[in-house]
């Protein structure tokens, strides 16, 4: 959005992946509760057969919490094509075993103070969030009344094609290490932001190209050269390694630290804003960006999103809907009525028919005083089975009643700004089981 805002599960084994199949996991709490011994009627029963089958449920019944007693991992096998299993079609989802989850946004929790990161880290897993998004881009020090020092970025603003600076990229190994290790707690990774190109604290393309602006961006998104540059760069990023899991690529998904990715936030936002006065949509971007990231994975468990909208509009476009490096359907919206977010989702679904993973992966309202309103939002976004991101996770100090953070929550003793983390606390162990993820 152009502002400032910047299971218990039955035990899944996956099918044999091919070429045009993708594999996520997820770690999942699951209840440690023993289950019923089998009914006694089975013993009273005189046929063979019949005594035959009732030891064989015994015998199920007594695996059973053995494997329930090593972790449940949820297989989650998702569409890297145009066509996908019929597990996802939506009028199955209503009989799935699964249980939904949650998400959050904390665009750039990898740079906070140390102390400062783990409590928020802390604060999450508490509240049952099982995947951190986060974006590569510039940040001013102590932005939105955070800890996080001066971050340059990637590409810094003045440097030169093929000057990167990995500061912020050693920062996200470190976060994570920390999440994964630590609270079991995965990322989706923005490998950009649409609103770094000239908008907030600029990077590299801005000082290369002043042809970018905030608002007409046309030439970052038609320009041959920019292009190539900006594929570069995801390159670069999807090849970098991590010291603290195993020294492998953020490409690889057997690093296991990687929910998903999108080649940027928010990618073209804006343009249908009213009174836009440009229209900049490049119809292939999307796309082409997708299969640079898609070549540089190794394995089945990383998915690509497509990184939203400015707003849910922006968010269905066809060329999203069409493209099949595009895995999952990222919703962004924010400031509606609750029920907007339920109606929105039903569109989504028919708009995808099948062919996406979707989720509600940024939304939010300035009623961050109101719990009550923040569960009904999540509620209504999840009430079709998709995983739910609200915005944003943030602690801001003092400068939460700044205007320019009306977005940003915590747990925090001030309850103008502490709805939403409590909304999460109530709703997210009671999110609906009908999700087809």
């Amino acid at each position: 959005m152009l502002k400032h805002k910047q299971s218990d599960l039955l035990v899944m084994e996956p099918r044999q992946s091919s070429q045009r199949d993708r594999v996520l996991d997820l770690s999942l709490s699951n209840s440690d509760e023993a289950p019923e011994k089998g009914p006694r009627v089975c013993f009273k029963l005189r046929t063979i057969s019949s005594v035959l089958g009732c030891i064989l449920l015994l015998l199920v019944l007594a695996v059973l919490p053995l494997a329930l007693s090593k972790g449940s991992i949820l297989r989650l096998v998702p569409a890297s094509s145009s066509v996908i299993p019929n597990i996802f079609n939506r009028e199955q989802a209503a009989f799935s075993t699964h249980r939904n989850f949650a998400g959050v946004n904390s665009m750039y929790l990898w740079g906070l103070a140390d102390e400062d990161r783990h409590e928020h880290l802390q604060l999450l897993s508490e509240a049952g969030v099982k995947v951190i998004r986060v974006f590569l881009l510039p940040v001013q020090r102590g932005a939105k009344g955070s800890s996080i020092p001066e971050i340059v970025g990637i590409e810094p603003y003045g440097s030169k094609f093929g000057e990167y600076n990995d500061t912020s990229l050693e920062m996200v190994d470190k976060l994570m290490y920390e999440a994964w290790t630590w609270y079991r707690i995965k990322l989706n990774i923005a490998l950009g932001d649409r609103h770094s190109l000239n908008c907030w604290k600029p990077d590299r393309y801005a000082s290369d190209f002043p042809q970018i602006q905030c608002d007409d961006p046309t030439y970052f998104y038609k320009d041959a050269t920019v292009t190539e540059q900006y594929a570069a760069r995801i390159r670069h990023v999807m090849r970098h390694r991590n010291p603290y899991l195993g020294n492998k690529t953020w490409g690889d998904s057997s690093m296991e630290a990687i929910a998903m990715i999108s080649p940027q936030n928010e990618q073209q936002g804006g343009n249908t804003f009213p009174g836009a006065p440009y229209n900049y949509n490049n119809d292939s971007w999307l796309c082409t960006m997708a299969k640079v990231v898609r070549d540089e994975l190794i394995g089945d468990g990383i998915l690509i999103s497509s990184g939203g909208g400015g707003n849910f509009q922006e968010s269905i476009r066809a060329e999203t809907l069409n493209c099949p490096n595009v895995d999952i359907l990222a919703l962004h919206d924010y400031d509606g009525y609750p029920e907007d977010l339920f109606h929105y989702s039903k569109q989504a679904l028919d708009a995808a028919d099948g062919t996406k993973r979707i989720i509600w992966e940024e939304f939010g309202s300035s009623r961050r005083n109101d719990e009550r309103y923040y569960s009904e939002l999540m509620l209504n976004a999840s009430a079709h089975g998709f995983p739910i991101f609200p915005w944003e996770f943030l602690r801001c100090h003092d400068a939460f009643t700044d205007g320019q953070y009306n977005y940003e929550f915590y747990n925090t003793s001030d309850p103008r700004f502490s709805g939403p983390y409590k909304a999460m606390k109530s709703v997210i162990p009671n999110l609906p089981s009908n999700s087809p993820w």
